[in-house]
């Protein structure tokens, strides 16, 4: 079962033009569409619901999901989980002092964009829980991650929100897809 989670936890997949952003918020979620770029950061409880209320001691996990809809072929640099500036997965109270990240980024992989294709339909999933219990380094994408070891939040109002840049390239092509300061926020409470 433990493996089961793991698994679950870290795993990217590959699945299934206006400039304006379509909200896609609803419980748990901030999610917004913009030019064929579908976004959607999620809080998760441990059956893998999109929730806005915790039970103290439950743990919850972040979801981030980037999904190709343009109906073009691009590269994507997923450099979002690296981003020690953007505060990705990280918690503060909603009086904005810091709770903590529950991962650190150890090592950079340099990869190049080429590396990621984003075909059709394709999603980026990006999924960590707060408090992960792992007792060695893991490998996502662009970097070797390992857990700050969390414990769970007492009861509180807490945020999650970040700030990026994401970028897309045209295979064979210099043309770039660029979307600034996209942000994502998620309100929640530990009762």
């Amino acid at each position: 079962m433990k493996n089961l989670i793991i698994a679950l936890v870290f795993t990217m997949t590959l699945s299934s033009c206006d400039s304006n952003p379509s909200p896609l918020t609803y419980s748990g979620c901030d999610g917004q569409e913009i030019d064929g770029i579908a976004f959607e950061y999620c809080l998760l409880n441990s059956q893998m619901e999109d929730v806005t209320e915790l039970l103290e001691g439950e743990n919850f996990f972040f979801k981030f999901t980037v999904r190709n809809k343009t109906g073009k072929e691009y590269y994507f640099y997923p450099q979002y989980a690296n981003d020690a500036e953007n505060d990705f997965c990280t918690v503060y109270t909603v009086d904005g002092q810091k709770v903590g990240k529950p991962y650190v980024l150890n090592a950079l992989n340099l990869i190049g964009i080429g590396g990621f294709p984003f075909g059709q339909n394709d999603d980026y999933v990006f999924v960590q829980p707060w408090v992960d219990t792992r007792d060695s380094s893991w490998t996502w994408k662009l970097g070797t991650y390992s857990s700050t070891r969390q414990n769970p939040l007492p009861p509180g109002q807490y945020r999650a929100s970040f700030k990026e840049t994401f970028r897309f390239r045209v295979p064979g092509s210099d043309d770039e897809l660029t979307i600034k300061d996209v942000e994502f926020k998620i309100n929640f409470t530990i009762n």
